[in-house]
């Protein structure tokens, strides 16, 4: 795996255009209840658009959100300060066990995305 070589994500923006994304011209930074509830509703709805298999155990707000694949499971916690906590956690039976460089490089590469977060 080469780092500088992955695609950028896959969004299609056709199956977000449905989905109210309002709460992100809202203020206070803190979220009251509703608007936490619609922040993670909005979250959920757009992975969810995005193709992905997104469990919310009917949890309302929800706020703890599985994402699985067949080779990976993410858990996000959201926060009403508009954070979120992510474990990514790849599956015990992959079928080709990465090297740890590959790993690293992996790693390496979702370091880099989270830079993309930082905004000046």
């Amino acid at each position: 795996m080469n780092v500088h070589k992955l695609p950028p994500p896959t969004i299609v923006a056709e199956a977000w255009a449905g989905i109210d994304t309002s709460i992100d011209d809202e203020h206070p930074q803190v979220l009251s209840p509703e608007q936490f509830e619609r922040y993670c509703s909005t979250m959920r709805n757009l992975l969810r658009a995005s193709d992905l298999d997104v469990e919310d155990f009917d949890n309302s707000p929800a706020s703890f959100l599985v994402v699985t694949d067949d080779d990976f499971r993410m858990e996000i916690k959201l926060d009403p300060e508009r954070v979120a906590s992510v474990e990514l956690v790849l599956v015990d039976d992959l079928l080709d066990q990465p090297t740890t460089v590959e790993l690293t490089e992996a790693l390496i590469a979702l370091l880099h995305q989270a830079r993309n977060f930082h905004r000046e």
